[in-house]
């Protein structure tokens, strides 16, 4: 006599063996953690150096100051930026070997002095 087994009536009570780690998706999704903490860590930088207040983004020096002075905190805090952004282009021109600003003054004034020099002596007769 042939005994029938019972089907089991919800197939999806079987467990399945888990599918294997995808090492591409759990490297995208660290990379994304990642570039999330970058962006959260600059943006702190740059809240410090603006002076507003972190989490409230531009937003923040705005409200904080009266109607009248807006305008001028804003140029502070974006001043205070500029300064830091010429200090590290300057360094960096300087290690590129490019003379500074004072130098390239230094030669300006020379080259003025050296073509008046050579007008001076276009303008003299020549003794033969």
């Amino acid at each position: 006599m042939v005994t029938k087994t019972k089907a089991n009536p919800n197939p999806k009570s079987n467990p399945k063996p888990n599918p294997k780690p995808n090492p591409l998706r759990a490297g995208l999704t660290a990379l994304g953690k990642v570039r999330d903490d970058v962006v959260q860590h600059q943006s702190r930088v740059f809240e410090a150096i603006l002076g507003i207040e972190p989490g409230t983004g531009w937003g923040g020096l705005v409200k904080r100051d009266a109607p009248g002075a807006k305008v001028a905190q804003e140029a502070l805090g974006l001043r205070k930026f500029e300064a830091v952004f010429d200090q590290r282009v300057a360094s960096a021109l300087e290690r590129m070997g490019m003379p500074s600003m004072e130098a390239l003054q230094a030669m300006r004034d020379e080259l003025d002095t050296l073509r008046a020099e050579v007008a001076a002596l276009k303008a003299k007769p020549r003794k033969r």
